[in-house]
C-alpha cells in the first residue's frame, strides 16, 4: 500500500498537466483568439515560434475551480484554541486563513454561527462560548469583522457558515438573549438537546433576521448552512414534538411533507434574506451525500433546485473510492448528476479522516494516504457536474503531507477563480492588453473591480492546446511577466467575468 502511494505521487505532477478542471460557462473553456495582431518573434530567432501561442491552430483551455474549506469553530474544532486571549485568538485566526490561501484555495466557510450563539456583536444571538469558556461573554473585539477584512485582503471569498436550528443540550447555560431565553415558543427538544421548531413561522423570520444582521453588517461573499436540520431519529418518530403544531400548521399535508414543506420554508427565508440584504451574495447548503441520509433529515436539495432557492450545494462525500460500493467517492458523485439541475455542485471532501482514529475503520484505509485526495479532485474535474470541491476541515488540510500535496500536486500552485454563479449582472469588457519589455499592461476596463493574469502553458510538447494558468489576481492593470512566455488576462466585476483577451507574447529578451 505505501510502495503504491509513493509510486502515485511520483507521476501525479505529470498527470495534472492534463487535468482539465470543468466549467458552468462554456465561453469560458476554450478562447477563440481575436483578429487581432500579436507580437512577432525577433528575426533570425527561428525556435521563437515553438514558445509562442499561434492564433491561427491553437486554443486556450480556461477553467474556473470552486477551491473551499469549511473553517470550524464549534468546540473550537479549528479555531479558536486559545480563550479569553484576544490578540492570540487573532493570531490563530491569521495563521489560518493564511495557510487556507496559501495552500491554493478560493473560498472559506468562517462558521460564525453554530449553536444559535454568535462570533459578532449580535442584536439576535449571546456571545459564544468558544470565545471566552462563557456564553454571552463579549471578547473584547469582533471576530467576524477581522475574519472578513483579512479574508479579502488574501484574495479569498468568505461565506458566513451557519447551523440552523441546532441549540445544544439542554444541560447547556445559556446568556439571556439564546433562543431557550428570548424565543422560548419557538424552542423544541429531543434527545436531550435543544432545537428551533422547522414548523414554526417564528423560526424562518428568526433565521430570516439572522441572516440579514449577518449579511447587512459584513460584506460577506455569501452564506452557507450545513447538515443541521430535522435531528437524527426524528424520521421515525410519528408525532415527535408535534402535538399542537402539526394541527395548526399542517394544513392538511401528509406529515412527511408537511415536514419537508418546513425546511423547505426556512432554505427560502434564508435565501431569500441573503439575496435581499447583499445583492450578489450567494446561498448554498451542505446536506449528507446520499438521499438515504439527506432525506431522512426532511431535506431535498431537489425540491430547493426546482424552487430556485440555493444558488449552490455542496453533498458531504467522506468516504473512499476504493471501498467500491454504493457509498464509494466516485459513486456517490456520479448520483449527483442532474439531480439539481443547473445548480452548481461542488464536492464536500473529508481531509479530517486523515486521523489514525478515522483510517484505522473498516473501509476508511485509504484516507491515510495523499492519493486518496488526488484521486478525488481528479473524480471531481473529470465530472461534467462539478466545478469543485470543498475541504473539511482547515486544521487538516494545514497539515505538513496533505498540505504539500494539495500546493505541488493538486493546485501546482495555480489559484483560480471562482466560478461564476448565483444572481448576475453585465459581464465587463475584455481587456486589451500589450507588451512593454517583459511587462504586460492594459488600460482599465470600465466597472472591473479586478482582474486576473494568465500565463500559458501547452498541454503536452505537440499539443495545440494551453492551459490557463492563474498567475495573478488583483486591482493592478499590469504585470510583470517572463520572457518565452504567452499571457491573457480578464476583468473581473463581483461575480461577473469578461471575456478571456487575446494572447500577447513576451519576446526572448
Amino acid at each position: 500500500m505505501r510502495l503504491r502511494s509513493l509510486i502515485f505521487c511520483a507521476v501525479a505532477l505529470t498527470m495534472a498537466f492534463a487535468c482539465s478542471k470543468k466549467n458552468y460557462t462554456p465561453e469560458s473553456t476554450t478562447t477563440t483568439q481575436p483578429e487581432t495582431p500579436i507580437p512577432q518573434p525577433p528575426a533570425g530567432d527561428a525556435d521563437e515560434a515553438a514558445y509562442q501561442f499561434n492564433v491561427s491552430t491553437d486554443k486556450v483551455v480556461l477553467s474556473h475551480e470552486f477551491r473551499g474549506a469549511w473553517l470550524a469553530t464549534v468546540s473550537g474544532t479549528d479555531w479558536p484554541k486559545t480563550k479569553l486571549n484576544s490578540s492570540v485568538q487573532k493570531a490563530e485566526l491569521t495563521k489560518d486563513l493564511e495557510g487556507i490561501a496559501d495552500a491554493g484555495c478560493n473560498v472559506v466557510f468562517f462558521q460564525v454561527c453554530s449553536n444559535m450563539d454568535a462570533l459578532w456583536p449580535s442584536k439576535l444571538l449571546p456571545w459564544s462560548s468558544v470565545l471566552t469558556g462563557t456564553e454571552g461573554i463579549d471578547p473584547g473585539y469582533d471576530p467576524t469583522a477581522f475574519a472578513v477584512e483579512k479574508a479579502h485582503q488574501l484574495g479569498l471569498e468568505i461565506h458566513a457558515w451557519i447551523n440552523p436550528y441546532r441549540i445544544g443540550a439542554t444541560a447547556k447555560a445559556h446568556a439571556s438573549l439564546s433562543p431557550v431565553k428570548a424565543h422560548p415558543e419557538l424552542v423544541k427538544e429531543y434527545a436531550g438537546s435543544h432545537y428551533l421548531d422547522p414548523a414554526l413561522p417564528g423560526t424562518h423570520a428568526f433565521l430570516a433576521e439572522i441572516a440579514t444582521e449577518l449579511m447587512t453588517k459584513y460584506p460577506f461573499d455569501g452564506l452557507h448552512i450545513d447538515d443541521y436540520f430535522y435531528p437524527s431519529g426524528y424520521n421515525k418518530d410519528q408525532k415527535g414534538w408535534e402535538t399542537q403544531t402539526y394541527p395548526l400548521y399542517g394544513g392538511g399535508k401528509d406529515r412527511e411533507e408537511w415536514r419537508f414543506s418546513n425546511v423547505d420554508a426556512s432554505v427560502k427565508a434564508l435565501c431569500d434574506a441573503t439575496h435581499a440584504a447583499r445583492p450578489g451574495a450567494v446561498f448554498g447548503v451542505s446536506p449528507r451525500s446520499r438521499s438515504d441520509l439527506y432525506l431522512p433529515q426532511y431535506a431535498d436539495p431537489a425540491r430547493w433546485a426546482r424552487a430556485g432557492t440555493i444558488d449552490y450545494v455542496v453533498p458531504q462525500i467522506y468516504w473512499t473510492i476504493e471501498r467500491g460500493d454504493a457509498a464509494a467517492f466516485d459513486t456517490v458523485l456520479k448520483s449527483w448528476n442532474g439531480l439539481v439541475g443547473k445548480v452548481p455542485v461542488f464536492a464536500g471532501i473529508a481531509a479530517y479522516k486523515m486521523e489514525k482514529s478515522y483510517y484505522t475503520q473498516a473501509k476508511n484505509e485509504d484516507f491515510q494516504f495523499v492519493e486518496e485526495f488526488v484521486r478525488q479532485v481528479q473524480v471531481c474535474r473529470d465530472a461534467s457536474w462539478c466545478g469543485g470541491h470543498v475541504w473539511f476541515r482547515t486544521e487538516s488540510i494545514l497539515r505538513a503531507d496533505l498540505n504539500a500535496c494539495i500546493k505541488k500536486t493538486i493546485y501546482r500552485k495555480y489559484g483560480s477563480l471562482v466560478p461564476p454563479m448565483g444572481p448576475t449582472g453585465t459581464a465587463p469588457a475584455a481587456p486589451v492588453p500589450t507588451v512593454d519589455g517583459t511587462k504586460v499592461s492594459w488600460p482599465a476596463v470600465p466597472k472591473a473591480t479586478a482582474y486576473a493574469v494568465y500565463e500559458l502553458e501547452r498541454a503536452s510538447a505537440t499539443s495545440k492546446a494551453w492551459n490557463a494558468n492563474l498567475v495573478y489576481r488583483g486591482e493592478s492593470t499590469s504585470y510583470t511577466g517572463v520572457a518565452r512566455k504567452n499571457y491573457a488576462v480578464l476583468a473581473i466585476a463581483g461575480r461577473d467575468l469578461s471575456p478571456l483577451s487575446r494572447v500577447v507574447y513576451i519576446a526572448k529578451q
